[in-house]
C-alpha cells in the first residue's frame, strides 16, 4: 500500500511529466497579461541568464499550481474515505441488525416465546 507522502509524489511527477499542454513556451504571456519578456532590445533574444530566471520562475509557478492540485485532491480522497467508511459502518450496522431479526427487545420488556 502506498503511503501518502508517495501517493502525492507520484501523483507531482505525473503531473509534471504528463501534461505538457501545461507549459508554457517562452515568450507566451500568462495570465491573460501581456507579455513581459520575450525578444531584448533591437529584436536580439535575452541573455541565457535570463532565460534561465524566466525558466525557473515559470517552473516555480508551475510547482506551486500543481502542489496546490495535489492538496485539493488529497482532500478530495480524505472525504471519500471517510464517505466509504461511513457507508461501511451504516452496511454493518444494518446487516447485524437483520441477522438478529431486527432490534433487539428492551431489557424489560416481556420476551415473545
Amino acid at each position: 500500500m502506498m503511503t501518502r507522502p508517495r501517493i502525492a509524489a507520484t501523483l507531482l511527477a505525473s503531473a509534471l511529466l504528463g501534461a505538457p499542454a501545461m507549459a508554457q513556451p517562452y515568450g507566451a504571456p500568462q495570465y491573460g497579461q501581456p507579455a513581459q519578456y520575450g525578444q531584448g532590445q533591437y529584436g536580439q533574444a535575452p541573455p541565457a541568464a535570463a532565460q534561465q530566471e524566466l525558466r525557473l520562475n515559470q517552473l516555480e509557478e508551475q510547482i506551486r499550481l500543481l502542489t496546490g492540485r495535489v492538496e485539493e485532491l488529497t482532500h478530495q480522497i480524505q472525504q471519500t474515505r471517510q464517505q466509504q467508511e461511513r457507508a461501511q459502518r451504516d452496511t454493518d450496522f444494518r446487516l447485524t441488525e437483520v441477522e438478529r431479526g431486527g432490534r433487539q427487545p428492551a431489557a424489560d420488556a416481556p420476551r415473545e416465546p
